[in-house]
């Protein structure tokens, strides 16, 4: 989560250096998202009030800070990886950080960060890898013990039916 935070405050200074506001304010909400989230997860308690109060922070920034359609990238973007605070699940948290990281590669190839679109194109990569790795390889292995027990129970019927014959 540090490393998170240092990256997000980062941006931040990238973004406010291009006068992209809706950028830095998101990436301020972040860096203090971060920092609740890992008392809130500490103390192994709910996300849902803080990914709540997060949603509504972000929009509100996004309004305050609206810089026309490209705002709306930011804030999306921001809005979905608020959400994926709150999922256990890394399958689903990959899912859900997929379009967080296309909006955001878009509003950083738009506001001119060579970086912001280099490093989103990075992640997107890590999620697929992510996603083959754990995701698409463990529901081929499941499918392949499913037709395996399929046939061991379909041997034993066999065998069962064979000793009522006799």
């Amino acid at each position: 989560m540090i490393f998170k935070t240092v990256t997000e405050f980062s941006f931040a200074v990238q973004f406010f250096l291009l006068g992209k506001y809706t950028g830095v304010a998101m990436n301020v909400i972040g860096c203090i998202r971060n920092i609740v989230f890992a008392v809130v997860i500490a103390k192994k308690k709910s996300p849902l009030p803080g990914i709540i109060v997060f949603a509504v922070l972000t929009i509100t920034a996004g309004a305050l800070t609206w810089a026309g359609a490209i705002s709306l990238l930011a804030i999306i973007g921001k809005t979905f990886t608020n959400f994926s605070f709150g999922i256990s699940n890394p399958k689903h948290v990959r899912l859900l950080t997929i379009p967080s990281g296309v909006c955001w590669l878009i509003y950083d190839i738009l506001g001119n960060s060579i970086a912001g679109a280099v490093l989103e194109v990075l992640g997107l990569i890590s999620i697929a890898v992510g996603y083959f790795r754990y995701d698409f390889k463990n529901r081929k292995k499941e499918k392949v013990q499913e037709g395996s027990e399929s046939e061991t129970v379909t041997e034993e019927s066999g065998e069962e039916e064979a000793k009522a014959a006799r």
